[in-house]
């Protein structure tokens, strides 16, 4: 990020010293604005997971908010972006030409609080502010000092940052509603954590946002001091959140919800309050050597409000998402070549970087590639390295950054993926499979197989779901063992589900009532042919799959689970087994006719 005018936020700076001077050391605190972008034409855009969006209001957004501003009362800015909104209320707040440079006239007071650090210095660099901070009619603050502004919201004319405001959701939540007892912060993230947010408010807690990656350790511990919260939620673990959560004596509830490339540390200091969740077995072991104490598997499950049928009379006659054999997903191809070179990279470091070893390790790469591809029903790749490689395979289990293993098994597990949406393809013009997902499912199409581009991870995955007729789940090579995000959103938006077995995927669902499922692509190629005769014991098999997600697979059932093993909550049942009560329905319709077996 490149500040439009370092002099500028400098001035601004220092005039805000003389009111608030712990604000300014604040932000003079090394911060993360890699998340914000400017272009040549100086407007700034924010990124945030896969979008970019601009942080310039439109002009007619701001001449409608200012159009309140009558000087009658002080202004609460819930959000600056660009500071085109700040700017604009202090034009129409200010003297007469001459007088505002020097000293603004006595009048309403502009309260601005902006949660990110960066943003704010970016707000401080477009404009000379300093009468207005000199003065105090302008009121800067940051971060976590909202729980201090919280009696401001009544007596203020609050205006929301158009962007900022769906963004800050925790934020406005709290602003909108005031601090309740039970307090809660959530680390910010991607998947889960708008869904695990929603559920921790249902049962009465007031969150705030815990951003790791933008704010400095001394704010980090500022936020825990100040909002006291009850425990830290977080959507996956981070290096040293742990030791947080210790040195502010406050418990950490942690879902592990998907994987990485990374290990964790031998040993991660400060997990005494740690509580970990993880959504694959196999993790719980690793999690217990790097020093966690409290450690459980913990299903995923669904977002029954983001996740729900569209009703047939809803969608469009040329419904798009009308596929007899949908998919979505990564191929993992774009990614494939810079795996390839980590790999070879790493094994060409380990045996003294010299041209040999990198040939080595392109040799034993592609040996271990081709022994895996004549059976991708079996993971075989860290066997086949330990065996032909011992010393290397130990160093990079080791390995805290990209573990050289994992990136051998991700390239793996693309080459499953192409090699099952190829062959289902091919089973016949019946059969055509619709593929959403990266630009790597080109590779395939022509035979069978059509991409669809990109699906968004709102509506249009519903209509995806809901419109196929058969939705097919393949799991990554490297995980044969876990219930993907993928069959509990499937099966909340009423689809047929055609998932790859595995232990955990029968102990939670009951397949050929609750869903289907398959062992090799010979088998997933039969049932997909055999269900495309039989729609009608298709849709039996989805309306029961329905119904039994939202009776005992909701993220605000896991929720309210976790919750009773850190605090003392109405504890709610694990997730129950098939054979358990909890797990037989009132009725379950038999398929038309026995499907292959």
């Amino acid at each position: 990020m490149t500040l439009k005018t370092p002099d500028l936020l400098q001035q601004n700076l220092q005039a805000l010293s003389t009111r608030d001077p712990a604000l300014t050391e604040r932000l003079c605190l090394p911060v993360d604005g890699s998340h914000i972008e400017i272009g040549q034409d100086q407007k700034f855009h924010y990124r945030l997971h896969l979008g970019r969006f601009p942080l310039l209001c439109p002009a007619q957004e701001v001449t409608r908010q200012v159009a309140s501003v009558d000087g009658s009362r002080d202004v609460f800015l819930f959000g600056l972006g660009q500071g085109d909104v700040l700017s604009a209320v202090l034009d129409r707040l200010a003297a007469p030409a001459g007088r505002i440079a020097i000293d603004p006239a006595p009048g309403p007071a502009i309260i601005a609080w902006e949660r990110d650090p960066a943003l704010l210095r970016v707000v401080l660099s477009q404009r000379d502010y300093t009468p207005w901070l000199r003065s105090g009619r302008l009121r800067l603050s940051m971060g976590v000092d909202l729980v201090g502004l919280l009696h401001e919201r009544d007596r203020c004319l609050v205006l929301r940052h158009p962007l900022l405001s769906r963004v800050y959701l925790n934020e406005g939540q709290l602003f909108t509603e005031g601090l309740r007892d039970r307090r809660a912060l959530i680390c910010d993230g991607g998947l889960f954590v708008d869904e695990v947010g929603r559920a921790l408010r249902e049962v009465g807690f007031s969150l705030f946002t815990l951003d790791l990656k933008k704010l400095s350790r001394e704010e980090l511990a500022l936020t825990c001091q100040r909002f006291a919260p009850e425990l830290v939620v977080a959507i996956n673990y981070s290096y040293g959140l742990g030791a947080l959560c210790e040195d502010q004596g406050c418990d950490l509830l942690c879902w592990e919800v998907d994987f990485a490339t990374d290990n964790l540390p031998s040993r991660e200091p400060g997990t005494g309050r740690a509580h970990i969740f993880t959504y694959r077995r196999a993790h719980v072991d690793e999690f217990l050597a790097a020093g966690f104490s409290h450690v459980e598997h913990l299903a995923l499950a669904a977002d029954t409000r983001k996740r729900a049928p569209i009703a047939q009379a809803d969608r469009p006659a040329d419904d798009r998402y009308a596929a007899k054999v949908a998919f979505v997903g990564i191929s993992g191809l774009s990614q494939a070549a810079a795996y390839r070179e980590q790999f070879v990279r790493s094994y060409a470091a380990f045996h003294g970087n010299t041209p040999q070893a990198h040939e080595a390790g392109t040799r034993v790469l592609g040996e271990v590639l081709a022994e895996q591809r004549r059976d991708f029903t079996r993971y075989v790749i860290p066997g086949l390295l330990r065996t032909r490689c011992p010393e290397f395979f130990d160093a990079a289990m080791r390995k805290p950054g990209g573990n050289p293993v994992k990136l051998a098994g991700d390239l793996a597990a693309c080459e499953k993926r192409i090699r099952y949406l190829d062959g289902l393809g091919a089973i016949g013009p019946g059969a055509v499979v619709h593929v959403w997902g990266d630009e790597g499912w080109r590779s395939i199409t022509g035979v069978g197989v059509v991409y669809q581009g990109l699906a968004g991870h709102h509506e249009e995955l519903n209509r995806i779901y809901c419109g196929a007729q058969i939705n097919i789940d393949v799991n990554r090579l490297f995980q044969p063992d876990i219930v993907t995000m993928r069959v509990f959103d499937v099966l909340a938006c009423g689809g047929f589900l055609l998932a790859e077995h595995s232990d955990d995927l029968a102990e939670l669902f009951r397949i050929g009532v609750d869903l289907e499922a398959y062992r090799t692509l010979d088998e997933l190629c039969d049932k997909v042919a055999y269900f495309l005769l039989h729609p009608e014991a298709a849709r039996a098999i989805a309306a029961q799959g329905l119904r039994t997600v939202r009776e005992r697979h909701t993220i605000a059932q896991r929720v309210r689970y976790m919750l009773s093993r850190v605090i003392a909550v109405p504890r709610t049942p694990p997730v129950p087994g098939p054979g358990s009560p909890a797990a037989t329905p009132r009725s379950a319709p038999a398929p038309a006719a026995a499907p292959p077996r």
